[in-house]
């Protein structure tokens, strides 16, 4: 499962391990160098490594579905994702991509949402004091546009 987002000349990469319940990686390569995996550096907690194994978790896990987008309004990055054994969609900031970053909210608890998984962020959405974003849910098996507001 991963993520992708561009700042500057590089698109960053977050991943994961197979499955809803690893931590986050990061890895970036530059734009014109995206389909060469030996172009990719991975994040390793102090700087950029060209050493995958190297990698540190910048989101701890569990994470499944991530979604992460600069917010305008905010001035900060978001992260959302599904927590499958908690059973939420978390919302995580940062002032980088690097992090650190902010414990994970709820945006949307799964006792009122059962069966939920997703939480992307919608693009066209992040510049005011409200996101929205997509959730899906196993019993309807249908998507929902969701919508929560921030505080800052």
């Amino acid at each position: 499962m991963c993520a992708l987002a561009r700042e500057g000349d590089h698109l960053y990469l977050f991943g994961t391990t197979n499955g809803r319940h690893g931590d986050a990686y990061l890895a970036r390569a530059a734009i014109p160098h995206l389909l060469d995996a030996s172009s990719y550096e991975y994040f390793d907690g102090r700087g950029w490594t060209r050493d995958e194994f190297a990698a540190a978790p910048v989101i701890p896990g569990p994470v499944g579905e991530l979604s992460v987008a600069y917010d305008v309004h905010l001035g900060q990055w978001l992260a959302m994702h599904l927590d499958d054994p908690g059973g939420a969609i978390l919302l995580h900031s940062a002032d980088r991509l690097t992090g650190p970053w902010s414990p994970g909210q709820v945006a949307v608890p799964g006792h009122r949402y059962p069966g939920l998984y997703g939480g992307y962020l919608h693009p066209w959405a992040l510049d005011g004091p409200e996101i929205y974003y997509l959730m899906s849910q196993w019993g309807p098996y249908n998507v929902f546009l969701m919508r929560s507001r921030l505080e800052q």
